[in-house]
């Protein structure tokens, strides 16, 4: 693609082979069957005016370019509201066609990354972001390039970047940020700092940023923003005071519930369903996480869906129900490899592993953990890096293979000296440690 121009798609519609037109009569229908696809947008327009998505149709099919454009993009605004992603992202494509600019058709391809991204099409979304940044770069003013960038770098995440590069890219991202006063884009780049930090064990680092979008987030008023920075808070302070997280997350499900923020609302039914998992209330966990899923349904989120039937299965397993979180974490490994989300899918193999050992399959637990070590260490999920080594050493020490365990052992101890606070997984680690103390006496 040329640096000086977005290339619009080219759209070729063919006859049947067996049927030939000569070409003036053709040419003829095709312009009266424009003419009748303008008068019926024209009439609608008069008479039902809110029927945005049919007046874009005609008007696209009339070849009224620029009426198809603000009609299309209305009408895709309403059905994203609506959570209605394949009929949103349609009527995107009538817009890119429409387009009649190339600053108007970055607009459109960005928006149609978002939509990608929201139904699981990450690949798809990061070369729409690409396409728009490339642009952009060139013809555009720079701060019009922050929230393409840190898109495409979500994505990019979401898709297994090395936790480390991406924490680099959003830190480089928030200082041009604070440099052009854009307080939104701060807001959502500190939430994916937190979560970067996070993935790496700075736990300290991830809540003092978490907190630092919380503060920013009520300064600038945006609902939608404060309420994700208090989800991320929450993640933070979970493994602290599982009372303050639970706070924080109710606290973000009201304000998700003032704006109709479906995707909001089950991932704060999902953490609310942890935090009442942890503290052994299966009932309310299982209520929690029964409506995580309904909500995720209703919004068409898949990764919702699947967190929410992964931490159920976490709960069957904690509860000697082997065959259901079989089941539900074989669900949550196939929504997960079906979007190629990376992260998720290292969750579901690392919880399998740990089913797999309660059910004595030694050697299928040893194999998962392995995997769970090499996916862990590819994108820098320390946490899970960790206790899936110290799973390896037990499932080794229960093979009787002694050696092999005591050196999973000493590398998960290796890695525990800059981890002193508690978190999920080094439970794994400390138990491999007792086990083996115990052995020697």
């Amino acid at each position: 693609m040329s640096a000086n121009r977005l290339d619009k798609p080219r759209t070729q519609l063919r006859p049947p082979s067996d049927f030939r037109l000569p070409a003036d009569v053709g040419d003829v229908l095709s312009h009266r069957l424009r003419r009748i696809h303008e008068r019926v947008a024209q009439t609608t327009e008069r008479r039902m005016p809110t029927a945005i998505a049919e007046i874009a149709m005609h008007y696209d099919q009339s070849g009224s370019s620029e009426k198809a454009y603000q009609y299309a993009l209305m009408a895709a605004d309403q059905a994203r509201a609506s959570y209605a992603h394949q009929e949103t992202l349609e009527l995107l494509q009538i817009a890119e066609r429409s387009a009649g600019s190339d600053g108007a058709l970055a607009d459109v391809r960005l928006r149609m990354a978002l939509v990608s991204e929201a139904m699981g099409q990450f690949e798809e979304a990061e070369a729409l972001c690409d396409s728009v940044i490339e642009w952009m770069m060139v013809h555009a003013d720079s701060r019009r390039t922050l929230a393409p960038r840190r898109i495409r770098e979500r994505i990019r995440s979401l898709l297994g970047q090395p936790a480390r590069r991406a924490l680099g890219a959003c830190l480089a991202l928030d200082e041009e940020a604070k440099l052009h006063g854009i307080d939104a884009e701060r807001v959502a780049l500190l939430n994916m700092i937190s979560q970067a930090q996070s993935r790496l064990g700075e736990r300290s680092a991830a809540e003092a940023t978490a907190r630092e979008g919380v503060r920013l987030g009520e300064r600038l008023g945006d609902v939608s923003l404060l309420a994700d920075n208090l989800v991320r808070l929450g993640v933070t302070r979970e493994p602290v005071d599982s009372g303050e997280a639970e706070g924080l997350y109710r606290r973000a499900l009201e304000l998700y519930g003032k704006v109709g923020d479906y995707r909001g609302q089950a991932r704060c039914h999902n953490n609310l369903g942890i935090a009442h998992q942890l503290k052994g209330d299966w009932t309310t966990a299982q209520d929690q996480l029964d409506r995580a899923i309904a909500a995720a349904r209703v919004a068409g989120m898949r990764e919702v869906w699947g967190l929410a039937a992964l931490n159920g299965g976490v709960m069957a397993l904690k509860r000697a129900e082997y065959d259901r979180a079989g089941d539900q974490f074989g669900e949550a490994l196939a929504i997960f490899g079906a979007m190629k989300n990376t992260e998720r899918q290292l969750y579901a193999v690392y919880n399998l592993a740990h089913l797999e050992r309660e059910r004595g399959e030694l050697d299928v637990a040893t194999e998962l953990y392995d995997v769970a070590v090499a996916l862990s260490r590819s994108i820098g999920q320390s946490d899970i890096e960790i206790g899936a080594r110290a799973g390896y050493g037990l499932s080794l020490l229960e093979e009787g293979k002694d050696v092999a365990a005591r050196v999973a052992s000493l590398e998960s101890a290796e890695r525990l000296r800059a981890r002193p606070e508690w978190f999920q997984g080094r439970e794994l680690a400390e138990a491999l440690r007792i086990r083996i103390l115990a052995a020697d006496g």
